[in-house]
């Protein structure tokens, strides 16, 4: 569950929350779970982060700062990661749905049953990254995405799994 401190935080921009990130590196950035739907957080500085679950999809994360944060289950479908910098970050289950990650930098990156179809991965640097698909039953959908339109109060992109069998 996202801290209430952070999410006043983010949402005072993206000064606010850098010049806390530099003076207090770590210290209270959990944003789990939190509704970041199509903010502003071009530049943000969210290195070592907790943005499980967190909903940013239209985001504007370009130049953004993720090494090694943790967005596991977090949707960011159609999110511009432009030149974002997601080196060693936790993205198990991340719905990548159309976003626009031109010049990303995701070396290193735990990415086992990302979703990216329809990504833009135009020079993008996947060197080093997981990128083992998880098993699904039918197509793996976004949860709230529909052609394109933002969505209001879109939830994470669960990655559906096979029932086991009997």
């Amino acid at each position: 569950m996202a801290s209430p401190a952070a999410l006043a935080r983010i949402r005072q921009g993206v000064a606010a929350w850098n010049a806390h990130h530099e003076a207090c590196p770590g210290d209270d950035e959990d944003l789990s779970g939190a509704d970041l739907e199509g903010l502003v957080l071009r530049g943000v500085q969210l290195s070592l982060a907790s943005l499980r679950g967190a909903n940013l999809a239209f985001a504007d994360l370009r130049e953004a700062r993720l090494f090694q944060a943790e967005l596991s289950g977090a949707d960011l479908s159609s999110t511009k990661l432009v030149r974002a910098v997601l080196k060693e970050a936790e993205m198990q289950g991340v719905c990548l749905l159309g976003a626009v990650m031109q010049e990303a930098l995701v070396q290193c990156a735990e990415m086992a049953g990302a979703l990216l179809a329809e990504a833009d991965l135009t020079e993008a640097d996947l060197s080093g990254a997981d990128l083992r698909v998880a098993p699904t039953c039918g197509k793996p959908v976004c949860a709230g995405r529909t052609s394109g339109a933002p969505t209001s109060r879109a939830r994470a992109c669960p990655v559906p799994t096979c029932p086991a069998p009997i």
